[in-house]
């Protein structure tokens, strides 16, 4: 499989303060793995197909659903992984 994984910061949760490749490669993903620093606005730019799942942990506390299900992109091309961090690649 091939695909790539870009590591884009979500900014303070503004959607409309995303950079235009973040909004772009946001609407065109396949998976989107997010911690809980993510608005739900950003989340909601997700296309409807894409598989979305929350790996993040919030006030050092781990994300226990996260924990215990390992995700698994299963031939999906593109994934878009969010955190508090602002880098992008």
């Amino acid at each position: 499989m091939n695909g790539k994984v870009y590591l884009v910061g979500a900014g303070p949760g503004d959607p409309e303060l995303l950079t235009v490749k973040a909004l772009r490669l946001l609407q065109t993903a396949d998976v989107v793995l997010h911690d809980d620093l993510v608005s739900a606005e950003i989340l909601k730019l997700v296309p409807s197909a894409a598989q979305v799942q929350n790996v993040g942990k919030r006030c050092g506390t781990k994300n226990h659903a996260a924990g215990r299900n390992q995700f698994s992109a299963g031939g999906a091309g593109r994934f878009w992984k969010t955190s508090g961090a602002a880098e992008e690649r």
